[in-house]
C-alpha cells in the first residue's frame, strides 16, 4: 500500500488536534454503487446536486466552464453576475425578520451598528474542475482509505478529492487538505482583526504554493510564506 502524510507545520498541529479526539477511524472504502451517485444524485465530487425546496439554493448543473460575457484576458476578473440586484437588504431595523437564517454574531453586529448593512444575493453554485479531475476523483475514490489512526492516506496519487463520499470528519478534513488549486499560484492575502473601537492592525504577506503533483513529487504540499 501507498501512505502518504501532509508535510506541513500547521497541517500537522491541526491534523493532531482533530487525531486526539478521534478513538476510532473506519478504513471501508466506498462500494462501486455509491460511486455510481457521483454525477446522479451526487455532483462529481460528491455534494447534493439537487437544490434545496425553497429555492434559495439551486441545482448544480455543471459549473461556469468558460469566461463570462465582457471578459478581457488583459484586465483580469469579471463579475458574470455585476448586473444582479440583492433579493433582500437586512438591517438593524428588519433583523427580526430573518433571525432564523442569521448567526448570534451577526444579530450582534446589526444591533451594535445602525449603519450595517447585509446585502444578500442569489445563490449560485459555479464551482467547476476540470475533467481530468473528475476522472481522477473517481478513479481513486475505490482505493483511498484513511490510515489506521487517521495518521494519513492509504494508496492515494493525487485526487484532489479523495473522499467524495465522507463518512468521517477526517475525510472531510482531508478532502480540504488536498483541495484543487491548479498547479500552484502566488497571492498576497492581508489578515486584520477589527477591534470593536475600529482601529486594527493588517498583516501582508507573502505566498507561494504549489501543488508537489505538478513537480513530479507524490502526494504532497509544497508551501511557501513569507
Amino acid at each position: 500500500m501507498k501512505y502518504t502524510t501532509i508535510h506541513n507545520a500547521i497541517t500537522r498541529a491541526i491534523i493532531g488536534g482533530v487525531f486526539s479526539l478521534a478513538s476510532a477511524v473506519s478504513v471501508a472504502s466506498p462500494s462501486a454503487n455509491d460511486i455510481a451517485r457521483l454525477g446522479k444524485d451526487l455532483t462529481l465530487v460528491g455534494a447534493e446536486q439537487a437544490g434545496n425546496a425553497d429555492g434559495s439554493i439551486p441545482a448544480w448543473t455543471g459549473g461556469i466552464t468558460k469566461p463570462p460575457s465582457g471578459y478581457v484576458k488583459d484586465k483580469g476578473y469579471t463579475d458574470p453576475f455585476g448586473n444582479e440586484k440583492p433579493v433582500y437588504i437586512v438591517t438593524g431595523e428588519n433583523a427580526d425578520q430573518y433571525a432564523d437564517i442569521l448567526t448570534e454574531g451577526y444579530k450582534a453586529l446589526l444591533a451594535k451598528y445602525p449603519n450595517y448593512k447585509m446585502l444578500v444575493y442569489p445563490t449560485h453554485r459555479t464551482a467547476a474542475l476540470p475533467q481530468a479531475e473528475y476522472d481522477l476523483i473517481r478513479e481513486e475514490a475505490y482505493s483511498v482509505q484513511l490510515a489506521p489512526g487517521g495518521n494519513g492516506m492509504l494508496n492515494y496519487e493525487k485526487s484532489s478529492v479523495p473522499f467524495p463520499l465522507p463518512t468521517s470528519g477526517l475525510e472531510v478534513i482531508y478532502n480540504h487538505f488536498v483541495r484543487y488549486r491548479v498547479g500552484g499560484y502566488k497571492y498576497y492575502p492581508t489578515e486584520m482583526v477589527v477591534k470593536s473601537s475600529g482601529n486594527f492592525n493588517p498583516v501582508h504577506r507573502e505566498v507561494t504554493l504549489v501543488m508537489a503533483s505538478a513537480l513530479g513529487i507524490q502526494s504532497q504540499i509544497v508551501c511557501i510564506t513569507t
